[in-house]
């Protein structure tokens, strides 16, 4: 028995079917329809006011953007895990540094996410430029 037929008699995945996984995963990230379509709307690069009042103005679309954020995450880790499948009969060792740091990098990447939606709280608040110390 060799190596491909061990790791896929485990996983009950074949590499075929890694391969078909981890080809969606790149296709269907919606991360690129925020950053080239989403915030360019919203954030406009040296005029803080202008931002801030784009993200009040447009809380829905900031929330689209987060989501989308959130759901290319989601394909990171779906991602690294086929990865590691396709590329485990080669160099198991190396295929399982190279998912573990597609990992490290979805959970270092969702800690920013998290500052949007903690941005968005502070946005929807009712008095955030207090919150701010502003008059």
């Amino acid at each position: 028995m060799n190596a491909s037929d061990q790791a896929n008699r485990h996983s009950g995945v074949t590499l075929r079917q890694a391969a078909i996984i981890a080809a969606f995963a790149y296709l269907l990230n919606p991360v690129s329809y925020a950053e080239f379509s989403i915030y360019p709307r919203l954030v406009i690069p040296g005029d803080i006011e202008q931002t801030v009042q784009n993200l009040s103005a447009h809380s829905g679309l900031f929330v689209v953007a987060i989501l989308c954020y959130l759901v290319s995450f989601l394909g990171d880790i779906v991602l690294a895990w086929s990865l590691y499948l396709l590329m485990a009969p080669v160099n198991k060792a190396v295929s399982l540094l190279t998912s573990w740091f597609q990992l490290i990098y979805a959970g270092i990447a969702l800690c920013g996410v998290v500052n949007l939606a903690t941005a968005h709280q502070l946005l929807d608040a009712p008095n955030y430029l207090a919150a701010f110390g502003a008059a």
